[in-house]
């Protein structure tokens, strides 16, 4: 089992309710596998705004911090992940 540190900053923190979230995953788990489990755990404002409603995907919303290395350095949402880890969903800020 492995066990991984989600902090949520902004729009994501008041989404959630929550500045930290623990998630227990098997062995072999990836960063996709914690957001999909953050989504069912939260309600669909959480859903709303970290996933793209076209793509479902967090790419266009969140930078997602993984060990202090955004994972688009490492595999992306497929960076497995150890026991210990800390993820940082950070959102992306739009405008013009």
């Amino acid at each position: 089992m492995v066990s991984v540190v989600v902090r949520m900053i902004g729009t994501l923190r008041a989404a959630s309710g929550r500045h930290e979230a623990s998630v227990d995953l098997p062995e072999g788990g990836d960063v996709s596998t914690v957001l999909q489990t953050l989504v069912g755990k939260f309600d669909s404002t959480f859903r709303k705004t970290l996933l793209d409603p076209v793509i479902q995907s967090p790419s266009a919303n969140a930078l997602i911090i993984l060990n202090g290395v955004e994972i688009n350095n490492l595999q992306g949402l497929n960076t497995k992940l150890k026991d210990g880890d800390e993820l940082i969903l950070l959102p992306i800020t739009h405008g013009g």
